[in-house]
C-alpha cells in the first residue's frame, strides 16, 4: 500500500507543473463560475458530485503528503509557495460565499446547520493554515541556501541600481503622461495645481492605483531632479493621499458590500473597521435626506438628516441625547464627510466639509430622538442644487443615501495642501538645502541673511551672569565666534553643549538642534532686535509649554498665541481675539463695519432667494395664486366649497382657535417632516371632510350619539348624510377641469396635492434659479473682502509683536498673513515629529533663518496611512513620508547640535539611553541628589510575567487584564506615598489605545481623578474603543491626580514616577515566542524609557522582547544592576521591612495604607500614641489629630475640658447658673468665662419699648435695641389713592416713606410721618362687576382687560377665556323649563318667558320638599330643614330682615320659596327679584304677578351680583336679566378688541405712508406685460368674486390683476396686508348679533304659529303683527357698539385702495374698475342705519374721492389712447377740460347737499352746539372735499396747459421737466443738467443739483417729456438726460 501511494506522489513530482497548472485552470474557473457543477454536457450518471469540503480536503492532503514524502520539494519548485497561497485565497473566497445569506456559491454546505457548517469549515481552515506554515518554513530554507550565492555576486550598489530599474520599469506617470495620454481619472493631472484637493466620484472609484511619486533622488519622476518643484510635487501628493486614502478606502469596502449584497446597510451598523496593512476605522450614518439650503457661517451650507445610531444617541432623555453629541468625536465641524447616494446598480460619492458644531447636533437631537440634522458644505453644486429642490435621496429600500465619516479633519490638512499647491517653488527659502537629492556634510550652510549685514552683531550679554560681560558677537568673524563660545562656558550658566548649540544657531541658517529648547535662543534674538519671529510647535501642549516658560524667564511679553486651543489659562489671555478686542477701534473699524454690513445683507439676500426657491412653507396664498394660474377651476371649487363643507370647515376653525389645533401622530417621518398647508386646501388635503362623514365605530358610543346626524339636521339635510368619495383615478382625469375637488377620494387627493405642490416648488426652483447663482458669487465674494479686511487688522497687529506663536495647522491656515508680516526667523519646537510638508507651507519668503528643535531618536510624526510610514516595507523603501525635515536632513549629513547633559533622569534611568541611542549623554549634578523612590526597594524595575494579552484580531485593541489589575494597585500605592500625590506625579503609558481605555476604566473605578492627553481621547474615539459613558471627560482639578496616556502621546512630557505597560505577551517564557508589534520600534523605546524622573517600572514578558536588539540591550543592563523579576519589592518607609508583590491584590492586602501591616505607634506631641495602621507621613504627624479625651486645665476656677487632645481648649464654657445680670433679670445660666464680664451677656427676657420710628411699642428681648425692631402693627394711615385706612405692616409704609424723604427733603427724623403707604389691589368694580385688581390709582382708569374668568357660563358649557376676551353665547337650547313653561329662544339669547311662582314640588335628595320655585335646579338648592341651627340665621329676606329659620315652607307664596345661588348664600326670591329689577324687564300686575315680557332698558346693564358676595347670579329664573347684561359685556368686549386692532393698524398705516412716494417710483419702473385672461374671462371672474365677497356687510375685495408679474405683487404686498387686516375688522361680528339673530327667528316661527292658532288673531298680514310682538319679547336692542369701528374699518379700507389707486396712476392698463363706489355706498348704509351720522357724512366724503379717482383715471385713460391715435387735438383738450370743470361743479353741489344732510340729522339744543357741528364737518369732511374740488380744475388744465407750457419754453432736446419729491413739476434750462441747489416754490423741497447731478429725491416728468418729444423736440446727447 505504502509502496503505491509513493508511486502516486512520484507521478506527481515528476509531472508537478502539469499538475499545478491543471488544477490551478479548474480550481480557478470553478471559483469564478461560483459552482463545482460540470458545465460541459453529460450524462447525468457521469456528472460529478463535487462539494468545496472534498475539494480542499483532498488538495490540502495531496500537497501535505508531497511535501511530507519530498523534503526538497519546494527547491525544486519555486512557485510551489504561490500556489499554496492561491489555495488558500480560493478557500478564503469560498468561505465567505457560502456564510453570506442568500449564499453566492452553489454547494452542498450552505444546506448544513449553521453551526455545523462553521464547526467544519473552522477544521478544514486549520488543514489549510497549516499547509502554509510549511510552506512559509521550507521557502525560508530555501532563501537561506540560496542567499550565500546571492551575496557573494550583488553589491550595495548593484542592489540599488537594480532597484532604480525596477522602478524605472514600473513606472506610470500621472496624467497625460501614462502611455496612450488617457489619465486614471478626471483627477489624475500632470501640475498638482490642477488637482482638485478632495477627490472627485471618479477618482474615488477609479480601480487604478493613484500616482504616489517615489521620495528618492534617483526614482524616475516628470520634474528635474534637484528642483523644489519637484519636492513639491512629491510632497503634496503624499500628504494628499494621507489625507484621502482612508476615505478611499472607506468608500471601497462600501462598494464591495453593496456588489455581494446590494441591499441596505442595516441601522444598527454604526461603524466600520477593515483589515490589512491599511486598516481603517469608519462610522456609516443611514437614512441621509436633504434639510433646508442655508447661507450662514460665511458659507453655503446643505442641511442633511441623519439617523442617529443605536446607543447613547436615541436615548429616552433628550438631554442624554444631546451629552453624547457635545462630547461626541463623531460628525466634528470640519471632518471631511461622503455622502452615498444609492440607487439599484448605481451609486454617486458626493465630498463636503461639516460646518455644525456639537452644540448644533445636540440641539437636533434634543428634537427628535431617531433623527439628527447638521450642515455640510459640500465642493460639487450638483448637491447644492439637489438641496434647493429638495430632491429625495433616502426613499425606500433601494433607494437611499448614507454618510460616511472617516474622521478627516479636513481643516487640519487643508491649508497644508492649498498651501503647497500655490506656492510659488523659488519663493521657498533654503530650497539649496531642502531640495538637495545628494549628502549635506559638504554642503556649506551659511550665515542667516540678517547676520550678514555689515555692523550685525548678536548681544550675548543677555545670556551672561550677574557681574559678568561677554561681548556682541559678529558672527561673519571666525575668531569672534570662537571666542563667543569660551566667553559663554565661562560667563553664562550654559553647558558646554548648549553653547556650541547655541552659537551653531546664531551663524547657521538652517539649524539642527538635538534635546534643546528655544527659551535661550529666542533671548538672544529678542535681544539682538530680531522680530517679529514665528514659532511654532505640533501640540498645543509643547507650544504653551514653551511660552509659559519664555514669560516665566522674563523675556517678552509682546506674544501672540494663535489659535483657540490654549491648554494654558494664563497663555490664552495672549490669543489673537484677546488682543483684536483690546486695541480697540481703529481706522480699519469703519470699512470693516462695512464690509461685514454688505456681507451680511447679501446674506440676508440669499436666504430670502433660497426660502423662495424651497418653499419650506407653503401657505394656503401661495397654493391659491398657483391654483388661480394653472388651475381656475379648482381654485373656484375651493373658495366656494359646498355648503356642508364651508359650514364644517368655520366650526373646525373656530374651535381650533379656541382650543388649539390637534395633529395626527405618525410613525412615516417622512410625512411627520412635509409642511403642511394651512386653511381650506389644508382642511381638504387632509381630508377632514371625508373623516368627519366616516361612520363612527361601535366603540365610540350608541348610534345616537353620531355626531354626523346632529351637523347635517342642523342645515336641513333631513338625516341624510353625503357619500364617502371613493375612486383611484389617475392624474390626468384628476387635473381636468370639470372635476370638483371635493369629490376626490384621500388618495386622489394626495395624488393631487403632491402635484401640484412639486409643481410650485418646480416653478419657484426654475424662476429663481439664475437669481440665486448671480447671489451666491456675490456671497462668496463678500465673504472673502471681510475675510481680506479682518486679515489686514490682524497684520497690522502682529507685526506690532515680538513672537508669533501657533501649531504647525495654525501657521498654514494663516500662511497668507505670516507673507504679509515677514518674519525673519522661523523656530520649530518639536521638529522631530512634524511632517516636512508642514515645515514647508510655514516657509514664508521672508524667513532668513529656519531653527528646527527637537529629537529625531524619538517618535516621528504620526500617520493614518501605514504604507506610507517607514514602519512598512514598502513605504520604508518608497516614501519614508513620516520622516520629518529634521531626521531627512540630518541623515542626509547636515550638521545637527546635539545637548548631552541630562536634567530629568535619575542616572539609573538616563543608563538606559545612553547605551542604546546617546552615547555622550551626562547627567547634570542636580539629578544625582534625587531621592531612593519611597515605598520601593528598586527605583527602577521590569515586573516581567507571562500572563497572556487579551489579543484581539485589530491591533489597537490590545490589551493585557493581569497589567491593569497591577497598575491599578501601584497607583493606589504610590498616591498613598507623600512625594507623588501632586498633580501629574505619576505617568501611566500604555503601548496600546485598548490598554489605555482598560486602564482607565480601571482607575475611576478608585474614583481618582484621571487626566488623560486630548489627542489620545481623539484617537480613542475615532477607533470607536471609548464608552458612550465616558464621552468628554474633563480632567478634575482635586489635590491628587494622575496622567494616563500612549507611549506616542507622552513625548516631550515627564513624571517622577513612570509606569509603563508593553502589553504585548505570548504566555510563555520561551525566548523568542510571541510578537511585540509597535514595541520593536528603537524611537518608542526611547521615548518609552526617557520620561520618568525618580522612578521607572514597566510591565512585561522580558522572554518576548529578547528577540529585538534594542530591548535585548536594555534588559541586559537592568539584570546586571537586578532590576528584573517575577515580583516587585515594596519596603515600608517607616518598618523597613521588604515584601514581595507578585499578583493583583497583594499591594492592598499587604499595605492598605502605604505603609505595612503592623501599628504605628508613633508617640505624638500630646503625649498620646498615633492608633492607626502604619502610614506614610512625611510630615512627623503634624497633620495627625488625636481623638483622645483632652486633659488640660485651663480654667482658673479648675474646671475641666470637655473637648478632644487636638482640638484648642479656649474659653471655659462650663455653666454658671442663676446670675443677676446688670439690668436686673436673672440668667438662667452663664459661661464661666463671660463671669467677669456681664454686660456683654444679652439679656433675653421680654419687655416693652416704646418704638422710635412710629406711635406704637412692641415687645422684644430686653437687650434689643428699638431702632432695630421691625413693627408688625397695622399702618393705619389713611392712603392717597382712596382715602381708605392703610393696613399693610407699619415697618412697610415707614421704609417706603423713608426712601422718598431721602430722595425728596433728605430729612433725618426719627419719628417717621408715614405719608407713603404700600400698594393695595384696588377695589372698584368693572363694568363685569369683577374687581379692578390693579394697583389702587387716583390718576388712571381702571384695568380695561379683566383678567378674571369669563361670565358667561351655563348647563352647557363654561368659558375659559379671561373676561375681557370676545366669546361666543351658548347656541344650544335654553335650559329654563318646567312643567309650566319653557324658554324658546337659545341659550346664549336673553330669556323671553315668563318667571314661574308655583312652588317647586320634587324631592331633594334628602327626601324632603324642594324649597324653591319651579324651574329652578333641584340639585342645586339647599334643604332648610336639615341645616344645622347656626346656619339658619342668615338674612334671606332683606325686606323683612327675616332668617332662614323664619321661611314657612309650608306656605306656597313666593315670598316664603328661597333661591340658592352658586356662590352658596340663600335669599328669598321676592328679595332676589327685586335685587335684579325684574320688573323693568316683565310687566307686573297689581298683585305682583308677572303677566308679560317688556323691553328692558336700553343703556347699559351690569350683571347682577349676590349681595353678600358679589358673586355672580346664574339662576334660570333671572336669565333675561343676567343674560342682558352679559351680552352688554359681549358687546363691550367686541368694540374694545376691534379698536386695539385699528389703532395697531393705524400705526402700520403711518408707517407705510411715510415712505408711498419710493412706492410710487417703483411701480413707473415695472415693466408692462399682456394680460393673461382674455377681457370675457376677467369680467366672469370679477363677477365671481363680486359674488363671493360682495355680501352686504363686507367690503369688496380689491380686484388687482397680477398680469404685470411679481413687480406689482411686491410693491403692494404691505399695503394689501394691510387692507386684509382692516377688512379683518370691518367683517367683525360681535357673539351678541348671533344671539339676536337667532332669538329674532325663533321668537318670529313661534309667534307666526300662535297668531295662524288664534282665530281672534287671524289676519291677511301676520308678518308685520308678528314681528310688533317679537320686538316686544325679544329684550334685546340691536347691535350698536361694534358698528362705529365697522365703518372705521371700511374707511380705512378705502384709504388704503385710494393709496393703492395713486400708486396706479401711471398704470392705467391695469387698473381693477371692479371698486367704484359699491363699498362706499355699503360704509354709507351701514352708518346710516346704525344712526351713526358722523360715520356717514364721512362715507359721504369718501363717496366723493371715490368718483374723483374713477373720473381721473377714466380721463387720463381718455387722453392717452386720443394721444396715441393722434386725435388730441385742441378741440379735444377742450372736450376734456370741459367735462373736468363739470364734474368738479357736481362735487361741489354734493358736498353741500351731505352738509345739510348732516347738519338736520344733528339737532342742536344752542347756537354754540351747532357751531360745533358746523366746525366739525368743516375740519373732517369739506377741507377733503375741498381738495377734490380742486383736483377736477388741476385736470381740467391740466388738459390744457401742458401743452402750451412746453411750446412756450420751446426746447431743441429733451430733458429738461423734472419733478421734487412732492410731485411739483419744475424746469432745468440750457443742458437740463443740475447745476444749482433751490428751493421748490409750491413746497420748499430741495430741488436742482450741482455738477449736472441731481438730487436723489427729485426725478423726471416723463409727461411734459412725452409732449417735448411729440412736438419735434430730439433726444439729449447728454449722459445725464438718458431716458428722457
Amino acid at each position: 500500500m505504502h509502496q503505491n501511494t509513493n508511486k502516486i506522489y512520484t507521478l506527481i513530482d515528476q509531472n508537478y507543473d502539469e499538475f499545478q497548472r491543471t488544477t490551478r485552470e479548474c480550481m480557478t474557473s470553478m471559483i469564478d463560475a461560483r459552482t463545482w457543477e460540470d458545465r460541459l454536457p453529460a450524462p447525468a450518471s457521469r456528472r460529478n458530485t463535487l462539494d468545496g469540503l472534498i475539494v480542499f480536503k483532498t488538495l490540502s492532503i495531496v500537497l501535505s503528503q508531497y511535501l511530507a514524502r519530498f523534503k526538497h520539494a519546494i527547491r525544486n519548485h519555486a512557485d510551489l509557495g504561490d500556489f499554496v497561497e492561491d489555495l488558500f485565497s480560493w478557500f478564503d473566497s469560498w468561505t465567505t460565499a457560502v456564510k453570506v445569506s442568500p449564499p453566492t456559491f452553489d454547494d452542498s454546505i450552505t444546506l448544513s446547520d449553521p453551526k455545523v457548517r462553521d464547526l467544519t469549515l473552522a477544521e478544514l481552515e486549520k488543514d489549510i493554515n497549516k499547509l502554509r506554515l510549511i510552506t512559509e518554513r521550507e521557502c525560508g530554507h530555501a532563501e537561506k541556501m540560496r542567499r550565500p550565492v546571492l551575496h557573494t555576486t550583488v553589491t550595495e550598489g548593484q542592489r540599488q541600481q537594480a532597484f532604480v530599474s525596477l522602478l524605472e520599469q514600473t513606472y506610470d506617470p500621472p496624467g497625460i503622461l501614462r502611455d496612450g495620454g488617457v489619465p486614471r481619472h478626471n483627477n489624475d493631472c500632470t501640475d498638482i495645481r490642477d488637482i482638485r484637493i478632495v477627490p472627485t466620484h471618479e477618482e474615488l472609484l477609479c480601480p487604478l492605483p493613484p500616482y504616489l511619486p517615489v521620495f528618492l533622488p534617483t526614482a524616475p519622476h516628470h520634474l528635474p531632479e534637484n528642483s523644489m518643484q519637484r519636492h513639491l510635487d512629491i510632497q503634496f501628493r503624499l500628504l494628499r493621499e494621507e489625507m484621502i486614502a482612508s476615505i478611499r478606502q472607506s468608500i471601497g469596502e462600501i462598494c464591495k458590500d453593496l456588489d455581494i449584497m446590494w441591499d441596505p446597510v442595516a441601522p444598527s451598523k454604526r461603524a466600520y473597521r477593515t483589515s490589512g496593512t491599511n486598516s481603517v476605522f469608519f462610522r456609516l450614518y443611514t437614512g441621509a435626506r436633504f434639510a433646508p439650503v442655508k447661507a450662514e457661517r460665511r458659507n453655503f451650507t446643505v442641511g442633511v438628516r441623519l439617523d442617529a445610531p443605536p446607543g447613547a444617541a436615541r436615548d429616552e432623555s433628550a438631554k442624554k441625547r444631546a451629552e453624547f453629541w457635545e462630547h461626541s468625536k463623531g460628525l466634528q465641524s470640519g471632518s471631511l464627510v461622503a455622502l452615498i447616494l444609492i440607487s439599484p446598480r448605481r451609486s454617486q460619492v458626493f465630498l463636503g466639509t461639516i460646518i455644525s458644531n456639537a452644540t448644533d447636533i445636540a440641539e437636533s437631537a434634543k428634537a427628535d430622538a431617531k433623527t439628527i440634522q447638521l450642515r455640510i458644505s459640500f465642493f460639487d453644486a450638483e448637491v447644492e442644487l439637489m438641496g434647493l429642490r429638495q430632491h429625495p435621496i433616502t426613499v425606500n429600500t433601494s433607494t437611499y443615501a448614507v454618510l460616511v465619516d472617516s474622521g478627516i479633519m479636513l481643516v487640519a490638512l487643508n491649508p497644508f495642501l492649498q498651501t503647497l499647491q500655490n506656492v510659488e517653488p523659488t519663493s521657498i527659502p533654503f530650497s539649496q538645502i531642502i531640495s538637495h537629492s545628494g549628502p549635506l556634510d559638504s554642503l556649506q550652510v551659511g550665515l542667516p541673511r540678517y547676520a550678514r549685514v555689515p555692523g550685525f552683531k548678536y548681544n550675548l550679554q543677555c545670556l551672561a551672569r550677574p557681574g559678568q560681560n561677554i561681548p556682541n558677537l559678529d558672527a561673519n568673524n571666525v575668531t569672534a565666534v570662537a571666542l563667543a563660545r569660551q566667553q559663554l562656558s565661562r560667563s553664562s550658566d550654559l553647558d558646554p553643549s548648549q553653547v556650541d548649540a547655541l552659537v551653531d544657531t546664531l551663524t547657521r541658517e538652517v539649524s539642527l538642534i538635538q534635546g534643546f529648547t528655544a527659551k535661550e535662543i529666542l533671548r538672544v534674538l529678542f535681544s539682538s532686535k530680531i522680530k517679529p519671529i514665528v514659532l511654532i510647535a505640533f501640540t498645543n501642549h509643547a507650544l504653551d509649554h514653551l511660552l509659559t516658560s519664555i514669560l516665566d524667564a522674563e523675556i517678552t511679553t509682546n506674544i501672540v498665541r494663535l489659535g483657540s486651543r490654549a491648554t494654558d489659562e494664563r497663555i490664552s489671555q495672549y490669543s489673537l481675539r484677546n488682543l483684536e478686542q483690546l486695541s480697540g477701534r481703529g481706522e480699519l473699524d469703519r470699512p470693516m463695519r462695512r464690509e461685514y454690513a454688505i456681507f451680511k445683507k447679501i446674506e440676508e439676500d440669499m436666504t430670502r432667494i433660497v426660502n423662495r426657491i424651497q418653499l419650506p412653507q407653503l401657505t394656503w396664498e401661495d397654493a391659491e395664486k398657483f391654483l388661480d394660474f394653472h388651475h381656475p377651476q379648482h381654485a373656484d371649487c375651493f373658495r366656494e366649497p359646498p355648503f356642508w363643507i364651508a359650514e364644517l370647515f368655520r366650526q373646525v376653525t373656530e374651535d381650533e382657535k379656541e382650543n388649539g389645533e390637534w395633529k395626527k401622530a405618525s410613525k412615516d417621518k417622512k410625512a411627520s417632516r412635509d409642511p403642511e398647508i394651512s386653511g381650506i386646501y389644508g382642511f381638504w388635503k387632509s381630508g377632514r371632510d371625508i373623516e368627519f362623514i366616516q361612520p363612527p365605530s361601535k366603540s365610540k358610543g350608541k348610534k345616537g350619539d353620531d355626531p354626523r346626524v346632529a351637523f347635517f339636521d342642523g342645515l336641513g339635510f333631513s338625516g341624510k348624510i353625503p357619500s364617502i368619495p371613493s375612486g383611484l383615478r389617475p392624474l390626468e382625469l384628476l387635473l381636468g377641469s370639470h372635476n370638483n375637488v371635493w369629490s376626490m377620494s384621500l388618495s386622489e387627493r394626495e395624488c393631487l396635492s403632491q402635484s401640484w405642490e412639486e409643481d410650485m416648488r418646480n416653478i419657484a426652483y426654475e424662476s429663481n434659479l439664475a437669481e440665486f447663482e448671480h447671489f451666491k458669487e456675490r456671497y462668496m465674494e463678500a465673504c472673502k473682502n471681510y475675510e481680506d479686511i479682518q486679515d489686514e487688522v490682524r497684520r497690522r497687529l502682529l507685526s506690532k509683536s515680538d513672537l508669533i506663536a501657533c501649531t504647525t495647522t495654525g501657521a498654514a491656515k494663516l500662511v497668507s498673513l505670516l507673507t504679509s508680516i515677514g518674519p525673519k526667523v522661523l523656530v520649530v519646537e518639536e521638529a522631530g515629529q512634524v511632517l516636512e510638508a508642514h515645515i514647508l507651507a510655514s516657509l514664508v519668503p521672508s524667513v532668513e533663518h529656519l531653527i528646527c528643535i527637537g529629537d529625531p531618536q524619538q517618535l516621528r510624526p504620526n500617520l493614518s496611512t501605514y504604507s506610507l510610514s517607514v514602519e512598512s516595507h514598502s513605504g520604508r523603501q518608497l516614501f519614508k513620508f513620516d520622516r520629518s525635515l529634521m531626521e531627512r536632513l540630518s541623515d542626509s549629513g547636515l550638521r545637527m547640535s546635539q545637548i548631552n547633559v541630562q536634567r530629568r533622569m535619575r542616572p539609573a534611568i538616563s543608563h538606559f539611553i545612553r547605551t542604546i541611542l546617546y552615547p555622550k549623554l551626562v547627567d547634570h549634578d542636580t539629578v544625582h541628589h534625587y531621592r531612593p523612590v519611597q515605598g520601593m526597594e528598586k527605583n527602577v524595575f521590569f515586573y516581567s510575567h507571562n500572563n497572556a494579552e487579551n489579543a484581539e484580531a485589530d491591533s489597537v485593541s490590545k490589551y493585557n487584564m493581569f497589567e491593569v489589575a497591577m497598575i491599578r494597585d501601584l497607583v493606589l500605592y504610590f498616591l498613598k506615598q507623600g512625594p507623588y500625590d501632586g498633580a501629574g506625579d505619576i505617568a501611566v503609558l500604555c503601548a496600546y489605545l485598548g490598554q489605555l481605555q482598560k486602564v482607565r476604566a480601571a482607575l475611576r473605578d478608585l474614583k481618582i481623578a484621571v487626566s488623560v492627553d486630548e489627542r489620545d481621547e481623539e484617537e480613542l474615539e475615532r477607533t470607536g474603543l471609548a464608552d458612550d459613558s465616558e464621552l468628554g471627560f474633563t480632567q478634575v482639578q482635586v489635590a491628587r491626580h494622575i496622567r494616563i496616556g500612549t507611549v506616542d502621546t507622552f513625548q516631550g512630557q515627564e513624571a517622577k514616577i513612570v509606569i509603563i505597560s508593553l502589553v504585548r505577551n505570548s504566555g510563555s517564557y520561551e525566548k523568542g515566542q510571541g510578537s511585540i508589534g509597535f514595541l520593536k520600534s528603537p524611537n518608542r523605546i526611547n521615548v518609552a524609557l526617557s520620561r520618568a524622573k525618580h522612578g521607572l517600572y514597566i510591565l512585561g514578558n522580558a522572554s518576548n522582547l529578547r528577540h529585538n536588539d534594542t530591548w535585548k540591550t536594555v534588559l541586559d543592563e537592568m539584570e546586571k544592576e537586578d532590576q528584573v523579576g517575577h515580583a516587585f519589592t515594596i519596603v515600608c518607609p517607616r518598618h523597613t521591612t521588604p515584601q514581595s508583590i507578585s499578583k493583583p491584590g497583594e499591594l492592598p492586602s499587604l499595605a492598605p495604607e502605604g505603609g505595612c501591616l503592623q501599628p504605628c505607634e508613633f508617640r505624638l506631641e500630646c503625649g498620646h500614641v498615633c492608633p492607626s495602621m502604619c502610614h506614610t507621613d512625611q510630615d512627623n504627624h503634624r497633620r495627625m489629630k488625636c481623638y483622645q479625651p483632652c486633659v488640660r486645665i485651663t480654667c482658673p476656677r479648675a474646671h475641666p475640658c470637655p473637648k478632644l487632645c487636638s482640638e484648642d481648649c479656649g474659653d471655659c464654657h462650663f455653666p454658671v447658673y442663676d446670675v443677676e445680670l446688670p439690668c436686673g433679670h436673672v440668667t438662667l445660666s452663664v459661661p464661666c468665662h463671660m463671669i467677669e464680664n456681664l454686660r456683654a451677656i444679652k439679656c433675653e427676657a421680654k419687655v416693652w419699648k416704646r418704638l422710635p420710628g412710629c406711635e406704637h411699642s412692641g415687645v422684644m428681648a430686653c437687650s434689643k435695641d428699638p431702632a432695630t425692631f421691625v413693627c408688625k402693627e397695622s399702618c393705619g394711615g389713611l392712603t392717597q389713592c382712596c382715602s381708605r385706612t392703610c393696613s399693610a405692616q407699619c415697618h412697610v409704609c415707614q421704609k417706603i416713606t423713608k426712601e422718598k424723604m431721602a430722595i425728596g427733603s433728605q430729612s433725618s427724623q426719627r419719628l417717621v410721618s408715614r405719608t407713603d403707604h404700600q400698594d393695595h389691589a384696588c377695589e372698584r368694580l368693572l363694568k363685569c362687576q369683577h374687581l379692578c385688581g390693579l394697583p389702587c390709582h387716583s390718576d388712571r382708569s381702571c384695568n380695561p382687560k379683566c383678567p378674571e374668568s369669563c361670565r358667561q357660563r351655563c348647563g352647557h358649557r363654561k368659558c375659559e377665556k379671561p373676561c375681557w376676551e370676545p366669546c361666543p353665547p351658548c347656541m344650544e337650547q335654553c335650559e329654563w323649563r318646567c312643567p309650566h313653561q319653557s324658554c324658546p329662544v337659545v341659550c346664549g339669547s336673553i330669556c323671553s318667558r315668563l318667571p314661574c311662582d308655583y312652588p317647586c314640588k320634587q324631592k331633594l335628595s334628602c327626601g324632603h320638599e324642594c324649597p324653591s320655585v319651579c324651574g329652578e335646579p333641584c340639585e342645586q338648592q339647599t334643604c332648610i330643614v336639615c341645616l344645622p341651627s347656626e346656619r339658619k340665621v342668615d338674612i334671606v329676606d332683606f325686606i323683612m330682615q327675616r332668617t332662614l329659620a323664619e321661611i314657612d315652607l309650608s306656605s306656597e307664596d313666593v315670598s316664603e320659596r328661597v333661591i340658592r345661588l352658586q356662590c352658596g348664600h340663600t335669599f328669598t326670591v321676592e328679595t332676589l327679584d327685586g335685587h335684579c329689577n325684574m320688573s323693568e324687564y316683565y310687566e307686573v300686575s297689581p298683585m305682583g304677578a308677572f303677566i308679560a315680557t317688556k323691553a328692558p332698558p336700553v343703556n347699559y346693564q351690569s350683571p347682577p351680583a349676590c349681595p353678600t358676595c358679589r358673586g355672580p347670579i346664574t339662576a334660570l329664573r333671572y336669565g333675561r336679566v343676567t343674560k342682558r347684561a352679559n351680552l352688554d359685556l359681549l358687546e363691550q368686549n367686541v368694540a374694545s378688541t376691534m379698536s386695539s386692532s385699528l389703532e395697531n393698524i393705524g400705526v402700520e398705516v403711518g408707517d407705510f405712508l411715510t415712505n408711498v412716494q419710493n412706492v410710487k417710483e417703483e411701480a413707473k419702473k415695472i415693466p408692462f406685460s399682456q394680460p393673461e385672461k382674455t377681457p370675457e374671462e376677467f369680467d366672469l371672474l370679477v363677477e365671481r368674486r363680486r359674488a363671493r365677497l360682495g355680501r352686504e356687510f363686507e367690503p369688496l375685495p380689491h380686484a388687482v390683476i397680477h398680469q404685470e408679474g411679481r413687480g406689482w405683487n411686491k410693491i403692494v404686498r404691505d399695503l394689501l396686508k394691510l387692507y386684509k387686516k382692516a377688512v379683518d375688522v370691518a367683517r367683525t361680528r360681535g357673539p351678541h348679533v348671533q344671539a339676536y339673530g337667532a332669538a329674532l327667528a325663533t321668537l318670529y316661527r313661534l309667534e307666526l304659529a300662535e297668531i295662524a292658532g288664534d282665530s281672534e288673531r287671524a289676519c291677511d298680514k301676520p308678518e308685520p303683527l308678528a314681528m310688533e310682538e317679537v320686538n316686544k319679547k325679544i329684550g334685546q336692542p340691536p347691535h350698536k357698539a361694534d358698528t362705529r369701528f365697522q365703518v372705521e374699518g371700511f374707511l380705512l379700507s378705502l384709504d388704503l385702495r385710494y393709496t393703492l389707486a395713486e400708486i396706479a396712476q401711471n398704470r392705467i392698463e391695469g387698473l381693477d374698475k371692479i371698486s367704484r363706489d359699491e363699498t362706499l355706498q355699503k360704509a354709507l348704509t351701514i352708518a346710516q342705519k346704525s344712526t351713526a351720522s358722523r360715520l356717514a357724512a364721512r362715507a359721504g366724503v369718501y363717496i366723493l374721492r371715490g368718483k374723483l379717482e374713477l373720473f381721473r383715471f377714466d380721463i387720463l385713460e381718455e387722453r392717452t389712447v386720443l394721444a396715441r391715435n393722434g386725435l388730441l387735438n385742441d378741440a379735444r383738450r377742450k372736450e376734456l377740460s370741459d367735462k373736468a370743470q363739470h364734474e368738479g361743479i357736481v362735487t361741489s353741489t354734493l358736498l353741500k347737499i351731505q352738509e345739510m344732510t348732516y347738519m338736520r340729522s344733528r339737532p342742536a339744543a344752542s347756537m354754540d352746539e351747532l357751531k360745533e357741528e358746523r366746525m366739525w364737518f368743516v375740519q373732517n369732511c369739506r377741507e377733503r372735499a375741498n381738495k377734490y374740488v380742486k383736483e377736477y380744475s388741476t385736470l381740467a388744465d391740466t388738459s390744457l396747459r401742458r401743452r402750451d407750457i412746453v411750446k412756450a419754453f420751446g426746447f431743441s432736446h429733451r430733458g429738461h421737466f423734472y419733478n421734487c419729491e412732492n410731485g411739483h413739476t419744475f424746469v432745468i434750462g440750457e443742458c437740463g443738467g443740475a447745476m444749482e441747489e433751490a428751493r421748490c416754490p409750491e413746497c420748499r423741497a430741495p430741488v436742482g443739483g450741482s455738477g449736472h447731478n441731481l438730487y436723489g429725491s427729485n426725478t423726471r416728468a416723463m409727461e411734459f417729456e412725452e409732449i417735448s418729444g411729440r412736438q419735434g423736440s430730439q433726444t439729449s446727447p447728454w449722459a445725464w438726460a438718458r431716458g428722457a
